[in-house]
This record gives structure tokens, sequence and C-alpha cells, in this order.
């Protein structure tokens, strides 16, 4: 085994579960000082969940060549693909902002 997994492809448990192990690791990555150790915390997120899209916009941060950059963010659009094609309805609620209400509307906004 490789280590690697494929996006919409997550090991045995709920793929809920994994991506929400995987954001933990990314969540505690974004605190971290250390690009090196920000690095490796989203690489390990990537072998509990390939779904995690954080991690590659974390590895895209990192790179050091732009073909490289470019292929972390696709990597990140398809991971953030699997996720709002399994729940179309809840993505549309937010996107409509039914579930999102912003704390501030700007002054051209209110009228």
């Amino acid at each position: 085994m490789s280590g690697k997994t494929t996006p919409g492809k997550s090991g045995q448990c709920s793929g809920r579960d994994l991506v929400g192990l995987a954001q933990d690791l990314v969540n505690s990555a974004w605190e971290t000082a250390d690009p090196i150790n920000r690095t490796i915390l989203a690489r390990k997120a990537l072998r509990i969940s390939a779904d995690c899209a954080d991690a590659y916009v974390l590895l895209a941060e990192a790179a050091t060549t732009l073909p490289e950059a470019l292929e972390f963010y696709r990597q990140g659009v398809e991971a953030g693909r699997v996720p709002l094609a399994k729940s179309p309805s809840k993505t549309m609620s937010v996107i409509s902002g039914e579930s999102w209400k912003p704390d501030l509307i700007c002054e051209h906004e209110r009228d």
C-alpha cells in the first residue's frame, strides 16, 4: 500500500468520520509555525482521507514550483467536490444563504 488515497476513496470508516479526523490534523497544521511540520500534518491528513480539501491547500502553499502548487489546488478542488456531491440539498441551502447568515452587512446591502 502506497499510503496514498484517491479523492472519493477513503479508508474503512465512515467517510465523514475520516474527513473529520483529517480536518483536525489540518486545523493543527494551520496553527503550526513550522512549515515542515505543517506539511507533515497535511500529508498525514491525506493518508487518513483524500477528501480533505484543506490539506491540499496547505501543500499548495508549501509547493516550490507553480505546476506543483496548481496540481495540489486541482486535487483540492476535486476533493471538495466529493462531499458536495454527496449532499446536494445541504449544499444548495448553503449556497442560497438559507444556512449562512453573515454577521456584518455592508451599508449598501441594507436597503
